[in-house]
């Protein structure tokens, strides 16, 4: 896929990628009941998930170092 004026520049759809992003994931049972409630984080410039899985804890997803 060609990239025009930068738009996009960066994105590895195949990997999973998506640089400079915030992604939200329900909560079973909790999300269910109410809507607004998930789970955040935020897109390093790489497409690395960084989590916040407690109070002074920023976790780092896994996945990205088993896709290479």
């Amino acid at each position: 896929m060609k990239q025009f004026g930068g738009g996009g520049a960066g994105l590895e759809a195949e990997r999973g990628r998506f640089p400079y992003c915030v992604v939200w994931t329900p909560i079973p049972v909790l999300t269910w009941l109410f809507p607004i409630i998930g789970h955040m984080g935020i897109c390093t410039s790489t497409g690395v998930i960084r989590d916040f899985a407690g109070p002074y804890f920023v976790s780092v997803s896994r996945w990205w170092m088993l896709s290479g």
